[in-house]
């Protein structure tokens, strides 16, 4: 129960600063890449147009530039995420109630409240006694 307890107080308290700064610094190196790959775009596109780098070095920019646009899309996502902290039907559920053990439980634990086996294997060995 206790533990219940302290995991919807660490629902309650919302994202630590640190993280939030973490996913803020995700989005400042995210951006960074993005901009050198958007230069680096800029500058290979007249020289494809001139036949000077292959068409197989431009995709290539084209796609390292495809892929940090989404990455920092990704890393916004997460930021807009750990800034909100988790989701309020969490913190409005209910705590789930575990039932009661009983004292005829124990006789459901595999090994134990039941007699072993005294039948012959397969390969006709019998159990070895404890």
């Amino acid at each position: 129960m206790q533990k219940a307890a302290h995991a919807l107080a660490d629902l309650e308290a919302g994202s630590r600063p640190q993280e939030i700064a973490a996913a803020e610094a995700a989005v400042a190196a995210a951006d960074a890449d993005l901009r050198r790959l958007e230069a680096d775009l800029r500058r290979a596109t007249p020289l494809f147009q001139r036949k000077a780098i292959s068409a197989e070095e431009y995709d290539a920019d084209r796609a390292a530039r495809d892929m940090a646009v989404e990455k920092r899309r990704q890393a916004v996502e997460q930021l807009s995420l750990t800034r909100e902290g988790p989701r309020k039907e969490q913190l409005n559920r209910p705590a789930r109630r575990w039932p009661k053990p009983r004292p005829n439980m124990i006789s459901c634990w595999p090994g134990r409240g039941r007699k072993r086996s005294t039948r012959a294997g397969r390969d006709g060995s019998r159990p070895a006694r404890r």
